[in-house]
């Protein structure tokens, strides 16, 4: 396995992607800078939020909520099953903070930065689908309504059809 492959965690979707360059010898580097990426040059800025609109601070916490699960959810890694202590209790608090903020914003409006489908939304669902974030919690129902609501949608079917965990690599990667 290539060096790019392993720090892009051996996925042959995000390893393709992070090998391509934008045609100025310079890559994107992080997901959500990818994702604005390709979502202004070949979308003409759909799914994102300008500075300008009044849910443009939503749009920025959300794009950026991501980090705050992903270093919760390695840290669970890292206690390696431990159920009691300092830092499990930390994880436990802010897990729980974080399934409320979701659930109350939810429960507000039909996606996290307001009535439409953003890049905030695809980088969060990403979390709560294919690393089962918050799963198991039955307290949760709008979180559950609204990963269903994404995860019926058209484009998002057809993008795991592509690049989901069931997907087949093309050949030559």
């Amino acid at each position: 396995m290539s060096l790019s492959r392993s720090v892009s965690f051996g996925s042959w979707k995000s390893w393709a992607f992070h090998t391509k360059s934008s045609g100025t010898g310079a890559a994107p580097t992080a997901w959500r800078l990818r994702l604005e990426y390709v979502c202004h040059k070949y979308a003409g800025g759909r799914l994102t939020v300008s500075p300008d609109q009044p849910n443009f601070y939503d749009y920025v916490y959300w794009m950026h909520f991501n980090n705050n699960i992903l270093g919760l959810f390695f840290t669970r890694l890292a206690l390696g099953g431990r159920t009691e202590g300092r830092i499990v209790g930390f994880v436990h608090r802010r897990e729980d903070g974080y399934a409320r903020m979701l659930e109350q914003t939810l429960a507000e409006s039909p996606y996290l930065a307001g009535p439409e489908l953003t890049c905030a939304d695809i980088m969060v669902n990403y979390c709560l689908t294919s690393l089962r974030m918050f799963g198991g919690r039955d307290d949760l129902p709008n979180v559950r309504s609204y990963v269903e609501r994404v995860s019926k949608r058209p484009a998002y079917i057809k993008a795991m059809q592509i690049a989901g965990p069931t997907a087949v690599p093309p050949d030559g990667i």
